[in-house]
C-alpha cells in the first residue's frame, strides 16, 4: 500500500469513527430532552405540589354530555 491510499484510509475511518461518536451524543441529548419535557409536562399535569384551595375542593365539577 502506497502511502497516499494508507492516509486517506486512516482519514476515512477517522471521520467515521468522528461521525459515529457526534450522531450517538447528538441522539443521546434529544432523547434526554424529549424525556425531561414528558416528565415535566406530566408533573405539571397532575398539579405539582400545588394543594387545592378549599373553594374549589367543595365546588363540584361540571360535566356536559356532547353526545
Amino acid at each position: 500500500m502506497s502511502n497516499r491510499t494508507l492516509a486517506i484510509t486512516l482519514g476515512l475511518i477517522g471521520w467515521g469513527l468522528t461521525y459515529v461518536i457526534a450522531k450517538s451524543h447528538k441522539d443521546a441529548a434529544r432523547r434526554e430532552a424529549r424525556l425531561s419535557r414528558k416528565q415535566l409536562t406530566t408533573w405539571e399535569g397532575e398539579g405539582g405540589n400545588l394543594t387545592l384551595s378549599p373553594s374549589s375542593a367543595a365546588a363540584p365539577v361540571a360535566q356536559t354530555d356532547l353526545h
